[in-house]
């Protein structure tokens, strides 16, 4: 074998191919276990078995012996050759050695050691290990604890870490290659959790889930090299271990681009939502392929005129939907992609059918041509359902992977006994009982393994051992169950409810520090004054502790897994959840029938409130503001944003709040002291208070019911304002509760209040898409066209929401369908940048003039132009909308098409008669916006329908100055091939050369100076390229400036 590895890398060093010349330079260290770098003494003894063997019939090969003998010449030349390269190269290479012969073996007198020290040692090793071992077992460990386990893992440890970081290293590299304008774009599009749930499923065990390469289903998909394929299956079949496993093997082809969500119902609230898959999806994409992110671009753009990500503006599923399908079209012309999701039924039975109907949608519009393939997988009906593609039901297939996996399980925990003989039947008649009995669920073997494990252990009969196996349940439900009331011990019952409430209810995953805290923040733990968890009754002093208690207490069913530094604490699978909120709960309390999940949100409410109200929080948020640092309370960040959330579970359960009141009393000000805290740790979180906010603001944005009537009856003003002018209504209507609004109305709330921003409660509620909140309020007297600030009126921001039943309620209740004002100047415009078809018919069916100006965009199609709604565009031309009418930001329809690379939008006007050299709006031209952009195939589309490649105006001055300034290489030969004049003055930076200084793209520089650019030449705003070069830092393009200068 290490004859094959140093060839190999010595093969690989020597090639001219990427991928080999990669993998010698990828390496970082080898470890060699018994190796016999200069040969074996048993050289003979393997020819002798090699001898016989062949005499049976079976091929073998001298040389491959022969190369074995010590010092033979094959092994000198190729160590020598192996340690130029790991000169070169510097691997770390260790070395292990067996401290044992193979005594005890009968076989060829093998007694003395295999391969000698001398021959297992290797000239430029970093370390030699000895292992207590013979050369058989030496790689061969039963468990964690074995010596020669723990001395390879340390010796792994440091080329590992040095990996990632190199990996970390190379990705910060590619990213930052990105152009300037898209990073912070696809930034708001990451989240840390996004590839958690995949990195934490278990790859398939050695030689598992390998019938998956047999499959009919999965043959034809990946042949096929498009369509769908569903892997479905019972809760803890595996599903998601072979979705890993799929995934992997597509690994092999580096010409795919893999994208991959997985849901994870026990992660936070990405992880689990169709937003979170979106996302996850669009930045793996546009990683790949930037390209194709042009109406992603042109969206956020134009968000960021709305303030800052994440405080003042959010992406929205019905945004993602749209931006990914036209992504998607754009990357799947020129790349072959595998699109992977993941648990679909951990998204909620409504996401998931909408998830599955957007897949087989985006299946069906790809044209033929597009090798783009969809996996998902899912529970079986009524889940989903879908007729498209090919299917895969795991527990059909996975009978002898539960098999392995038990025998392998039982044969290594269950303790050896004299007569093994005996013990070897038993452990296989277990094993064919077990994996029959699970049915094809996985987990439900996992479970049951060690209850077998530890009878047989304990002396009982097989026959014993086989009787309770028949009394186990065989649902996963009933074995919960089983567990939580028989198996573990009665006396904790209470300690297990509050543990299981908090795993369960939490809104996010706790880290193990954060639950020790949390479980002694409760009632029964905590008393009045307190001034730190520490003083609690029971308090867990440390992690270690705490691991215990939860495995203890959960009897095995909660876990703690290590991800990004922290210990988090989860329930090892799905289906535990889903068995305690449909009544699991009721086992752990059984006391008469209550609302068991509004007493347990009820609980960690109070909890919550609790550490808020300790001496420490209260004495530490005194103080702090947005310029300091959390200081370390860990319990104060999910105490912080969480206590309001499960006060509002707690309320839609039935379970009165109304002691919240009390609660924010005493000590003075621990509400104010909340809010602060609040805003420093995350001021732009849509759910964080504004300053001034009061518990009305909260009670009413979270649906208090109970605290709302019971605050109005102590003689609360519905009037309050907080610092942005929001009242309660405002904070009501924006969220949705209808009954709640209905409660501030009776209490003589105005109808009409605007806030700092012009808001008022109808805009609100029409902009959420709250169309029973709207109806509320219109019924109430709300001026349907009263006049909001920056989104016009409420029918506009219902048509930006694209929410067409709402536009429709706003229309019958007289709305004016061609009100001016607001960003988009009026409601068709705002459904046409949206792109939404059924909301534009509708608008156009009530009157909306089709060829109204003004707004941002100028028009409505120039609106829908910009995104590439091509079936907006063509519903707005059919209508009789005006190609070439001028105005808005980008002058044109055409020069708003052109700039996010729309080509289907491009052809269709183009196509319609748009006129191509049409002068205005801040690129003055589509030829510039294009190549801005970088498109190639727009700007050849422009140019071969007549667009003049000089024409002058615009922020860059030309087209090849735009396409400079962005480093588009490519599209600036194509210009310069079509005549574009290369120093041609002019625009922001007065030269194509200067603009490409600026933003130090060194190949486009090169390109501009080889085809004759003046470095000398002056205007724009920093005179000349170098000075321009300097501004920014870019010393190597300096020099090269000024290398060329020396020869012009």
């Amino acid at each position: 074998m290490r004859i094959v590895v140093k060839d190999m890398l010595l093969r690989a060093s020597e090639s001219d191919g990427k991928i080999q010349q990669d993998l010698c330079n990828s390496t970082q260290a080898i470890l060699f276990l018994g190796t016999p770098h200069r040969g074996s003494d048993y050289t003979d003894i393997g020819e002798t078995i090699r001898h016989i063997v062949s005499t049976a019939g079976f091929d073998t090969a001298n040389q491959n012996i022969r190369a074995l003998e010590i010092d033979s010449g094959l092994l000198e030349n190729c160590d020598e050759r192996f340690q130029k390269l790991r000169t070169r190269h510097k691997f770390e290479i260790h070395t292990f050695q067996e401290a044992h012969g193979m005594k005890g073996t009968s076989i060829f007198n093998l007694n003395e050691k295999v391969v000698r020290d001398f021959s297992s040692s290797f000239p430029l090793e970093s370390s030699k290990v000895t292992i207590n071992a013979n050369h058989l077992t030496m790689c061969k460990y039963s468990s964690r604890d074995d010596d020669g386990y723990g001395k390879i893992v340390r010796k792994l440890q440091g080329p590992c870490n040095q990996t990632k970081t190199l990996c970390e290293a190379k990705e910060k590299e590619r990213v930052e290659k990105l152009d300037e304008g898209k990073q912070p774009c696809l930034d708001t599009l990451f989240f840390s959790e996004m590839n958690y749930r995949q990195l934490e499923i278990e790859n398939a065990r050695v030689n598992s889930c390998t019938w998956i390469l047999r499959h009919n289903g999965y043959a034809e998909w990946v042949k096929a090299r498009r369509g769908l394929l569903w892997i479905k299956g019972k809760p803890g079949s595996g599903k998601s271990t072979l979705m890993k496993k799929i995934f992997n093997l597509l690994d092999e082809d580096a010409d795919y681009i893999r994208l991959a969500f997985f849901f994870h119902r026990r992660g936070t609230s990405l992880q689990q939502t169709q937003i979170g898959m979106f996302r996850t999806l669009l930045h793996q994409l546009l990683k790949r392929v930037p390209s194709a992110g042009a109406v992603l671009l042109s969206l956020y753009e134009e968000k960021k005129r709305l303030g800052r990500f994440g405080m003042d503006w959010d992406w929205s599923a019905a945004e993602l939907r749209q931006i990914f399908k036209s992504a998607l079209l754009v990357a799947a012309m020129d790349h072959t992609i595998r699109i992977f999701v993941d648990a679909l039924d951990e998204a909620g039975e409504e996401p998931a059918r909408s998830v599955v109907s957007y897949l087989c949608e985006l299946n069906n519009m790809l044209p033929p041509e597009a090798a783009t393939s969809i996996c998902f997988s899912c529970r079986h009906h009524p889940i989903v359902t879908t007729n498209h593609g090919f299917q895969i039901c795991v527990e059909d297939e996975n009978d002898q992977d539960i098999k392995a996996y038990v025998l392998s399980e039982l044969e290594e925990k269950i303790l050896s006994q004299d007569e093994v003989l005996t013990r070897d039947e038993d452990l296989s008649v277990l094993g064919d009982d077990i994996s029959s009995k699970a049915s094809g669920v996985f987990l439900w073997a996992a479970l049951i393994v060690p209850m077998v494990v530890r009878q047989y252990n304990e002396g009982e009969s097989l026959e014993t051992v086989q009787e309770t196996l028949r009394k186990v349940p065989s649902d996963l439900g009933e074995v919960y169950q089983d567990i939580l009331t028989n198996i573990v011990n009665p006396e904790d019952k209470e300690r297990r409810l509050h543990l299981m409430q908090w795993i369960c209810l939490a809104v996010r995953p706790l880290s193990l520090t954060e639950l020790r805290f949390a479980m002694a923040s409760d009632d029964s733990s905590i008393y009045t004054s307190q001034y730190s968890c520490q003083e609690s009754k029971g308090f867990i002093k440390d992690g270690i502790q705490m691991k215990k208690r939860i495995i203890g207490l959960s009897g095995g069913l909660a876990e703690v897994k290590h991800h990004n530094s922290v210990d988090t604490v989860q329930f090892i699978h799905q289906s535990v959840n889903d068995f305690l909120v449909t009544g699991g709960f009721r086992c752990l309390d059984p006391t008469p029938p209550r609302d068991l999940i509004g007493l347990g949100h009820h609980r960690l409410s109070k909890s919550c409130i609790n550490y808020l109200k300790l001496g420490e929080s209260l004495h530490r948020g005194r103080t702090w503001d947005s310029r300091t640092s959390v200081p370390e309370l860990p319990f104060i960040d999910y105490a912080t944003r969480s206590w309001f959330l499960h006060a509002g579970d707690a309320e839609s359960r039935g379970i009165s709040q109304q002691e919240l009141v009390q609660q924010f009393k005493s000590p003075q000000q621990v509400f104010a002291i909340w809010v602060k805290i609040y805003r420093a740790i995350d001021k732009y979180s849509d759910r964080c208070p504004e300053l001034g906010s009061t518990l009305l603001h909260t009670a009413a944005s979270s649906n208090l019911q109970s605290v709302v009537r019971t605050l109005l009856q102590n003689g609360i003003s519905t009037e309050e304002e907080d610092s942005s002018g929001n009242r309660a209504l405002h904070y009501a209507v924006r969220w949705g509760h209808e009954e709640l609004s209905r409660i501030l109305l009776e209490a003589h709330a105005e109808i009409g209040a605007k806030n700092r921003a012009e808001n008022t409660p109808l805009e609100k509620a029409a902009a959420n898409g709250h169309k029973r909140v709207v109806k509320l309020l219109l019924e109430r007297g709300a001026n349907v066209n009263e006049r909001t600030g920056d989104s016009g009126d409420a029918l506009q921001a219902a048509a930006q929401k694209g929410s067409a039943t709402l536009v429709k309620t706003l229309l019958e209740s007289e709305a004016k369908v061609n009100a001016q004002g607001g960003h988009y100047g009026n409601a068709l415009q705002a459904a046409s940048r949206d792109g939404n078809v059924q909301t534009v018919q509708l608008l156009l069916d009530k009157g909306a003039q089709i060829n109204a100006q003004g707004g941002y965009y100028g028009n409505a199609l120039q609106a829908a132009s910009l995104s590439g709604h091509a079936q907006t565009v063509q519903l707005l031309l059919d209508k009789g909308a005006q190609i070439n009418a001028q105005g808005g930001c980008y002058g044109s329809a055409l020069q708003a098409a052109s700039r996010y690379g729309c080509e289907q939008t491009v052809q269709l006007l183009l196509d319609k008669g748009a006129e191509v050299n049409a002068r205005g709006g801040y690129y003055d031209s589509a030829l510039q916006a294009a190549s801005l952009s970088g498109r190639e195939q727009i700007v050849l589309m422009l140019l071969d329908k007549g667009a003049e490649v000089d024409a002058q105006g615009g922020h860059y001055g030309n087209a090849l100055q735009a396409a400079s300034f962005n480093g588009h290489e490519r599209t600036a030969q194509l210009l310069l091939d079509k005549g574009a004049h290369i120093n041609a003055q002019g625009g922001h930076f007065g030269s194509a050369l200067q603009a490409a200084s600026f933003n130090g793209h060194e190949r486009t520089v090169q390109l501009l100076l080889d085809r004759g650019a003046k470095v000398d030449a002056h205007g724009g705003r920093y005179d000349n390229a170098l000075q321009a070069a300097s501004v920014n830092g870019h010393a190597q393009i300096v020099e090269l400036l000024k290398s060329a200068l020396r020869s012009q």
